[in-house]
């Protein structure tokens, strides 16, 4: 079965260190119950101490509902301001 990985911008509701390390965390949490994997973060400063977080995911190419799914997990999240999808792979 294909791999697919995706590179995701996050950008967090406020300035706050915390609030990226929890944005993290979550993120830990939803791969085991969602069933993908967080490869790599990386932390991108943008202007005025505000911070995007970049991850990468990677995950069996079951269906599309389960990109879907993985979007409105991440978009939910309580300090989470927007996601933005900066690219995909498909092994």
């Amino acid at each position: 079965m294909a791999k697919i990985r995706i590179l995701y911008k996050i950008f967090p509701s406020d300035t706050e260190k915390k609030t990226i390390e929890d944005i993290i965390s979550n993120i830990k949490i939803l791969s085991s119950k969602i069933g993908f994997k967080l490869n790599d973060y990386k932390i991108e400063p943008i202007a005025f101490g505000l911070n995007a977080l970049k991850i990468l995911l990677s995950l069996e190419e079951k269906s599309d509902d389960l990109l879907e799914k993985i979007e409105v997990e991440l978009s939910n999240m309580k300090s989470v301001s927007s996601i933005e999808v900066i690219g995909m792979t498909r092994d």
